[in-house]
C-alpha cells in the first residue's frame, strides 16, 4: 500500500510494508530440542528392500537442534534411546533444527505414536493435565468454568474443561479483575485447565509451538479461544530411564 497523504510529516515504512520484512527467525528456540510425532513412518514399498526395516518418527522441529547420536527421551513413556539417523525429504543429515520438517531413527523400538513428544534431556518440558494458561475469547458464546472444550496442542487433540477463571484483564485500565463471572468476546483472562490426559508443553514465552493451543466447541468445530500456557513447575517435570527390554 502506498503512503498516505494525510501524513506528510511521516517517511518511515507503511504498515503493510513493515509487517512484510520484519525481522521474526530470532523467535525460534535453538535451545531445547522438542519435537511433536506427527506421523509414524513405515513405507510398504515390497520392490525396494532397503526400506524393509524402516520405521521413522516424521514432523516439525519445534525448537532445538538434534544430531546423529544424541540421547533423547520419549515422552510420555519416558524411555531414554539414541538417534541414529535423521531424514528429510530424500536424503540422510547429520543434524537437524527448528523449524526443519524431518524423520527420526531412533535405536530401541520404543511404542511411539502420534501426539508424544521427543526431547532432548536437558531442559526438560512439564508433563500436567492440570494446565495453567492465558487466553483470548473468540466466541460470541461467553467463556464459563465447568464447559468441556477440544484441546488442540502441537499434533494431538485432547478433550479438556475449564476448572476456573482466575481473572480477566480490564481493557479501561489494563489491571486483572479477579474471579469473572465469563469471558465475554475478545476478553483475555487467565484461566485453569483439565485435560483427559497430560500434555508435554513448556511456557510460551519458551517456546510458542508447546506453549500454544486453541479451543475447539464441540458439536461445532469452531475455534473459540487462542490460549497461552503458563511455564512448569518443577513438580511436574517428566522422570525417564534407560530403555530396557
Amino acid at each position: 500500500m502506498d503512503a498516505s497523504s494525510n501524513a506528510p510529516w511521516y517517511e518511515g515504512p507503511t504498515l503493510l510494508a513493515h509487517l512484510e520484512t520484519v525481522h521474526i527467525a530470532s523467535d525460534w528456540n535453538l535451545n531445547s530440542f522438542r519435537f511433536p510425532v506427527q506421523w509414524v513412518n513405515r513405507p510398504n514399498n515390497p520392490t525396494d528392500k532397503t526400506l524393509h526395516d524402516f520405521r521413522g518418527l516424521s514432523g516439525q522441529i519445534a525448537s532445538g537442534i538434534v544430531r546423529k547420536g544424541q540421547q533423547v527421551v520419549v515422552l510420555p513413556v519416558g524411555l531414554k534411546t539414541t538417534v541414529t539417523d535423521i531424514w528429510n525429504y530424500d536424503h540422510s543429515m547429520p543434524e537437524a533444527f527448528c523449524p526443519q520438517s524431518v524423520t527420526l531413527c531412533l535405536e530401541h523400538d520404543i511404542d511411539v505414536s502420534r501426539g508424544d513428544m521427543i526431547v532432548g534431556l536437558d531442559e526438560l518440558p512439564g508433563r500436567s493435565a492440570d494446565l495453567h494458561a492465558r487466553v483470548c475469547w473468540m466466541n460470541l458464546r461467553p467463556l464459563q468454568a465447568g464447559k468441556k472444550y477440544f484441546l488442540r496442542h502441537a499434533t494431538q487433540t485432547v478433550q479438556a474443561i475449564v476448572t476456573a477463571l482466575e481473572s480477566r484483564i480490564n481493557m479501561d485500565a489494563f489491571e486483572p479483575e479477579p474471579n469473572p463471572a465469563a469471558l465475554a468476546m475478545n476478553d483475555i483472562g487467565v484461566i485453569r485447565l483439565k485435560t483427559a490426559k497430560p500434555l508435554i508443553f513448556d511456557g510460551y514465552a519458551t517456546n510458542r509451538l508447546t506453549g500454544s493451543f486453541i479451543l475447539i466447541e464441540q458439536g461445532t468445530n469452531a475455534t473459540v479461544a487462542a490460549g497461552m500456557l503458563q511455564p512448569p513447575t518443577e513438580a511436574v517435570k517428566p522422570e525417564y530411564t534407560d530403555f530396557a527390554i
